[in-house]
């Protein structure tokens, strides 16, 4: 109305939700998310039901990766930390080597991963050596600034053996 034009049914069905959903906002689209919270059936024959959270967003890429962000994971986040205190935070970054063996690789960087919160996987696909680094915990920032730590530990000591980051 307010631009004096008549709602197409396309944009029409975006404005039906199902009984009891809570509309997640799209702040690049015109096409709102929900979200349910349903009672299903206890699994193993314990008696007890459990809920659990339905989402439904948009397909466009731009939409539902901005609308996954800022939407839905911190509501999974909340529901997480409420019931269980889960750690939810996982960050990580590949590193690509070459030039050392995986044993040597092992034993020159062994020390740069002892602090227990970040681990440090391996992975050959001869002749390359991939490292991951891996750190998980409450809060992103923590998290992301503990693997960017290990990584710059990593390139510092191994130099030109690290030729590539990523996948």
């Amino acid at each position: 109305r307010s631009l004096g034009r008549e709602m197409s049914d396309s944009n029409h069905k975006q404005a039906l939700f199902p009984a009891g959903a809570e509309v997640l906002p799209n702040p690049v689209g015109t096409a709102p998310g929900f979200m349910l919270e349903e009672t299903v059936p206890a699994e193993g024959g314990s008696g007890v039901p459990r809920s659990v959270l339905v989402f439904c967003m948009p397909g466009v890429p731009r939409e539902l990766a901005r609308m996954l962000d800022e939407q839905v994971l911190p509501r999974i986040r909340k529901r997480l930390v409420a019931r269980t205190g889960a750690v939810i935070c996982v960050r990580a970054r590949l590193l690509r080597t070459f030039g050392m063996g995986e044993s040597s690789l092992e034993t020159e960087i062994r020390d740069l991963a002892r602090d227990g919160e970040v681990e440090i996987g391996f992975r050959t696909a001869f002749p390359d050596n991939f490292l991951r680094v891996v750190a998980r915990g409450d809060d992103g920032a923590k998290v992301d600034a503990r693997v960017a730590r290990v990584v710059a530990a990593l390139r510092e000591r191994l130099g030109p053996l690290v030729y590539a980051e990523g996948e």
